[in-house]
Order: structure tokens, then sequence, then C-alpha cells
């Protein structure tokens, strides 16, 4: 979500896809043999906001999540130019897209969808329209599953209904970073909002036909696909398709979790829970690319090495993502 995060660091582990990667032969309509793509990577960074394409250039990180939009809107949208500058600096260029909220600023957002000062959603909104998120009152959860919503996301390729997608696509971005894969949770059976039973499985769809719609409509063979947390959609029906659809998956808040935004303790009871789905990943010759937001250095040295030990990229930043960050001692080599 716009100005909701914070950039990660420099990893020093070795990628999970580097091995592995063969088990996708590239035939299927929605896997994608990446391994070439991914198989040097050993260390990334997570930046949204305030971006400067010269100065990411020249960091010498082997991969990067940024917004493809400098401030999030698009009329500061980095242009295929910019995108090819980090491109040609060595690095594969992740988007940060959020497909389970929508967000004030937006390309798509009407302002008569919510009143500006009460966050109230106002009847001439969309149905796939739903409440605003508390810590981030400018983002409103969407129901994913909803044409119109999806169509928002992917498949009008030309003229002023270009999807999010296709912006991206058409900006040279080598993949797409999925935020707020988790709403299948909050629209699920147990979650706050429980009017969708099959959220579960919709979500898996709706990633799927995403990745088929890049590799195979638009021809981008080796797109690359990376949902951010959710990972427990695992337990639901059609995850095979899922994890082969997917090229990796972002981690937040693996060992170091809390109430603080940032230098929350070490709780592995949270870490014995989320990581053998993440070694689900590892396991299928996938990346995990994994970001705690840490500033003690004692912290993140022991959050990368936790990390590196399960074949995990790691990152550390503060969670605000507004500058580019290097971890002492985790440099990108």
């Amino acid at each position: 979500m716009l100005f909701a995060f914070s950039i990660c660091s420099s990893c020093g582990g070795s990628s999970s896809g580097s091995d592995e990667g063969d088990s996708d032969d590239g035939d299927d309509s929605n896997g994608t043999d990446s391994a070439p793509l991914l198989a040097d990577v050993n260390d990334y960074t997570y930046w949204l906001q305030d971006i400067d394409i010269d100065e990411l250039a020249a960091s010498g990180y082997d991969l990067v999540v940024i917004d493809y939009s400098s401030d999030g809107s698009d009329e500061s949208a980095f242009t295929a130019d910019e995108i090819q500058e980090l491109k040609d600096a060595g690095m594969i260029v992740l988007a940060y897209m959020s497909i389970g909220e929508a967000e004030e600023g937006r390309f798509y957002f009407e302002d008569d969808w919510v009143d500006s000062d009460t966050k109230e959603i106002l009847d001439t909104a969309p149905d796939f329209l739903a409440e605003s998120n508390p810590d981030f009152p400018d983002n409103f959860k969407v129901r994913f599953w909803e044409e119109e919503w999806q169509n928002i996301i992917f498949g009008t390729p030309d003229g002023n209904d270009e999807s999010y997608l296709d912006r991206i696509i058409d900006a040279g971005f080598d993949g797409v970073y999925l935020d707020i894969i988790d709403a299948f949770e909050f629209f699920g059976p147990d979650g706050e909002m429980p009017e969708r039973p099959s959220a579960g499985e919709d979500m898996i769809d709706f990633v799927i036909a995403m990745a088929d719609y890049a590799r195979n409509d638009r021809g981008v063979e080796n797109f690359l696909v990376f949902p951010q947390n959710g990972a427990t959609i695992l337990d639901e029906d059609g995850s095979d398709e899922y994890l082969e659809a997917a090229d990796g998956i972002g981690a937040e808040d693996t060992f170091y979790i809390g109430d603080e935004d940032i230098d929350n303790d070490l709780d592995l009871d949270n870490a014995d829970f989320i990581t053998p789905y993440l070694d689900q990943f590892v396991d299928a010759g996938k990346t995990v690319l994994a970001v705690d937001y840490l500033t003690d250095p004692d912290k993140i040295d022991d959050f990368y090495e936790r990390a590196q030990g399960r074949g995990y990229i790691p990152f550390c930043s503060t969670r605000d993502l507004d500058v580019l960050t290097v971890n002492a001692g985790h440099e990108p080599d």
C-alpha cells in the first residue's frame, strides 16, 4: 500500500530457486521456468517510497521490489527507460501491486467512491469496495473475486482502461510482487467479514489467472509472480497449481514480530507456525524473499542467520520502506 511499507536491506543468502528450478518445465500454461532468471539472486531490496532510480541502480542489489510509480500516482509512473536503467545494472525488477485492497490516489480510484474525511463508502462506489483498513485508512478491502476489480488489475491492454498489470508489463518490469494475498482470510469463513466461503480458492484462481495472462496473453514467458504473505493459502484446494504458478513468496515478520513497527522481540512461536509453509516454497525450488523490520544490529544478524539457514533470502529495514537500506555486514555482493 502507498506510504505503508519500509525498505529492506541486502541479503547474503543463496537463492532457494537456484538448484531445483528445473521442476517447472515451462510448458504448463500457468508455470514458468524462472530458474535462469533467479539462479544468481542472493540479495534483494524493498523500496516503495521516495525512490531514486539512479541511487538504486548503483546499489548492487540482485533483485529490487519497487512501486511502479515514484509516488503511487499514474502521473509519476516510472518510464520504460527508468526500469531499463535498473535492468542494465543487472537487477531483476519487481513491481509492488496490491490486489486485495484498493488505495486512494491510484489511477483507478474515483473520488466519489468514499468520503475523503470519514472514509465512509458512498453509494456511488462499486460493489467490490469493502471497509477501510484501520491501520491504513486510505486503503480499502476489496471483494477480489468480483469481475470489475479483476478487470482493473489485469486483462485490458489498450486505451484509457489499460489495466494495472498491463501498465507494469509495458513499463518493462520483470514481474510483480502481489500484496494483500491474505485478503482471502478476511473474507473467508473465519475472517472479520466472513461472506465468501470460497475466498481461498478464489484468491488462488486470481493469482493463477494473472500469471497466465502475463505469460501467455501478453507473451512475457518468464514473467515473475511473487505473492507476499498469505502462505497458509497452501492449505486450500488448488494449492499445487498456485505453487506451480508462483516463482516464490515474499514473507514479512517471520522471526521478529510484535506490536512495534520495528525491532520487535524474537517470536519463535510465530516462526514455528509460518516457516513450514515457506519451506514448501523452498522445497518446490522457489525463492523466498524474507523481510523483518529491524534496525538493531544484533537482531539483524540473528535474522539473517535464521533466514539463510532455511534457504530464504533475507532483508531488513524500517516498515516505512522509504529509504534505500544497506545493513552493515550484509551488503549486496
